[in-house]
């Protein structure tokens, strides 16, 4: 099991990288990766066997494909909303 304040010291020790500079690929990758993680989950966990048959795992999985679809449309809003600060 990895040790919480190991990794606590490791944050602190690191220094904050500048923030990147974002162009069009880094947008529409987001949104792409976004729909990836999206499918893999609804794909292979989600639609589990026991997933699906056991209700609080089945509310689970369905809270976070949700999740995972409300972030998606987050990332559209904002790529509109960057492209409009141009």
């Amino acid at each position: 099991m990895w040790n919480m304040e190991h990794r606590d010291s490791e944050k602190q020790a690191t220094p904050k990288a500048e923030e990147p500079r974002i162009d069009e690929f880094h947008k529409h990758e987001a949104l792409d990766r976004a729909h990836l993680f999206s499918d893999q989950f609804e794909r292979h966990l989600a639609s589990h066997p026991f997933i699906e048959t056991t209700p609080q795992l089945k509310d689970k999985a369905d809270q976070i494909a949700n999740a995972l679809g409300d972030l998606y449309q987050a990332i559209g809003v904002h790529i509109n909303e960057f492209d409009n600060l141009r």
